[in-house]
């Protein structure tokens, strides 16, 4: 019985690998492209920007003349409305001279949040299984 908790084991480790694999290779699949915080200040200056999306630390920029959507960071304590104000960018519908901001609901990363959990629960289920071996056997480690 203790051979099948170790194979079980193994194929749960390796089932949760998976998984985690896919969802990150979903997420590498998206149409965006990373950018500068300083480039999306100057396409703002420019008059470039059409739409801003706050997703915590995450900014995701759609300028007026490309159909990609860019990524970027946030700076540290960085308060992103007062920054393109300051570059003289209206908030509106994202019409010209105007810029659209949203901000998503999240903040977090869901894929790496799942798969951490997963390594975690993979991690139990291994441990687990090498304890049922071990008290199997009355205690022995032979």
């Amino acid at each position: 019985m203790g051979r099948w908790i170790a194979i079980a084991a193994i194929a749960a480790v390796a089932l949760i690998a998976l998984a985690g694999a896919a969802l990150l290779s979903f997420r590498a699949g998206d149409e965006r492209t990373d950018i500068a915080f300083e480039d999306v200040v100057q396409a703002a200056a420019d008059d470039r920007l059409q739409r801003v999306e706050v997703d915590g630390e995450t900014l995701r920029v759609t300028l007026r003349d490309d159909e990609r959507t860019y990524e970027t960071r946030v700076p540290e304590g960085a308060d992103i409305a007062a920054a393109l104000q300051a570059e003289g960018v209206t908030f509106g519908d994202g019409s010209p001279g105007t810029v659209e901001l949203t901000y998503a609901g999240g903040g977090r990363d869901w894929n790496r949040v799942l798969l951490v959990i997963g390594a975690l629960l993979g991690l139990a289920v291994l441990a687990l299984g090498a304890y049922l071996r071990f008290a199997g056997r009355g205690g022995d480690p032979r």
